[in-house]
């Protein structure tokens, strides 16, 4: 399957919600969907520590040239794996993406903060979608967000949408 993925050139969407335990496997997974540079928006779905994807993801985080929409939904990022996946977006060349949504990856505000200090060259990016991580954020704290980089929305699990 990876195999495929990686040399179609006409899938946009790639929906993840189940990868195989054996690591080989998945490392062999990953390293062809590497090779892909048509997809348009990738959702992840896995209850997964991030240690045992993020560095196998971020090599077509860093190399999709088409990338617009990433979701990270229950990966366990933490700061170490927030961290690996901030270098993979500052080392984007094409800096396309319009929408970023981490929704249950156990993000603290020191973890966030270093993603968004990584998107600040992201001059499409007109969402960012964070609800339900480790720490709780009032709207001060989105508003601070705000200041390190320019979003039309950031979306909130207390609010639908805030306008900036």
């Amino acid at each position: 399957l990876g195999y495929f993925i990686g040399r179609n050139k006409q899938i946009r969407n790639l929906h993840l919600f189940y990868l195989p335990k054996d690591g080989d496997q998945v490392d062999a997974f990953m390293e062809d969907i590497k090779h892909n540079k048509s997809i348009e928006y990738l959702d992840f779905q896995h209850k997964i520590e991030g240690d045992s994807i993020i560095d196998r993801l971020a090599p077509f985080i860093i190399h999709n040239t088409n990338l617009k929409q990433l979701r990270l939904f229950e990966v366990d990022l933490g700061f170490n794996c927030a961290h690996r996946l901030a270098v993979a977006l500052i080392q984007r060349q094409h800096k396309s993406l319009t929408r970023l949504s981490l929704k249950y990856n156990n993000l603290s505000n020191i973890a966030l903060e270093e993603i968004i200090g990584a998107l600040s060259g992201y001059t499409q990016l007109v969402s960012l979608y964070v609800e339900e991580n480790l720490s709780r954020r009032d709207q001060k704290y989105y508003d601070m967000l705000a200041h390190i980089i320019d979003l039309r929305c950031i979306t909130s699990s207390k609010k639908n949408a805030e306008i900036l």
